[in-house]
């Protein structure tokens, strides 16, 4: 069983597509046949409905919602504060287990957290470690 982040139903994993990372898609099939149905009634320009389409069924998060969070922090990486390079844009960081939006991170502090497993007790260490040298 695994619940769709659309519907907020749980249904068996057969109503749910595969994405390209072997796993499942985050909406169960009858969700993404609407998204598609909807897209195709949109006007907006692909690359635009590809974004929010990518933030929708990745994160459960609109590109509006996105834009926001961006706006709330200044435009800047929620550890480091420093502004993304160039056109690159601040990285989603989720709670891998609830998938919880914690905020927008630059590749750098995204990948760090990942390499730690986002276990606070890990990062506590390497600090410490740090700091007693």
């Amino acid at each position: 069983m695994k619940q769709c982040t659309k519907c907020k139903t749980d249904k068996p994993t057969t109503e749910f597509y595969g994405n390209s990372r072997g796993g499942l898609m985050s909406w169960c099939k009858t969700c993404q046949s609407s998204a598609v149905t909807a897209r195709n009634k949109v006007s907006k320009p692909r690359k635009e409905y590809m974004r929010d389409y990518h933030l929708r069924t990745t994160y459960d998060i609109s590109a509006d919602e996105y834009d926001e969070l961006l706006q709330k922090q200044n435009k800047k990486c929620a550890i480091c504060e420093r502004e993304a390079p160039g056109r690159n844009k601040l990285s989603v960081d989720h709670d891998h287990e609830d998938g919880h939006v914690r905020g927008l991170l630059c590749n750098e502090c995204n990948g760090g957290l990942g390499r730690f497993r986002d276990d606070p007790n890990r990062i506590r260490r390497a600090l410490e470690y740090l700091e007693s040298r």
